[in-house]
């Protein structure tokens, strides 16, 4: 930044930034690329034997990996008997596993998804000159 204070390179600073805008697009892209590809070959699994409510808590899924059942029954707006049927029917797709072990207040998680979002940044690389 004392470069472009001092010398006036505002055409270098923006390429740096407009380079790292760039990356962080491109890296978005590719993990949007893989977690469609991994609700297709979901959603071909609840094919099998078609649910709704299996196919909207897959939604719920893919916008926060970490449900409890409760919370799940309440965004779906259905009883918890019923949230916890369509969690058992992600889970019996091994798309959903138990992360506690509790017997109340169960959560469970869609670790692929988050897997996604753990790898390390894979941003374009290229600087323009």
């Amino acid at each position: 930044m004392l470069a472009v204070t001092e010398r006036c390179e505002w055409e270098e600073w923006l390429n740096y930034f407009l380079c790292g805008v760039e990356g962080q697009a491109d890296d978005a892209l590719k993990r949007i690329q893989v977690i469609d590809m991994l609700l297709i070959g979901w959603r071909k699994k609840l094919d099998e034997k078609p649910s709704l409510l299996a196919e909207r808590a897959l939604g719920l899924f893919v916008e926060n990996p970490f449900w409890t059942v409760s919370k799940l029954a309440l965004r779906l707006e259905v009883a918890f008997t019923t949230a916890q049927r369509a969690i058992d029917r992600l889970e019996g797709a091994g798309i959903v596993e138990r992360t506690t072990e509790a017997k109340r207040n169960r959560a469970y998680g869609a670790h692929a998804i988050l897997r996604v979002f753990e790898q390390p940044f894979r941003g374009g690389t290229n600087r323009r000159q």
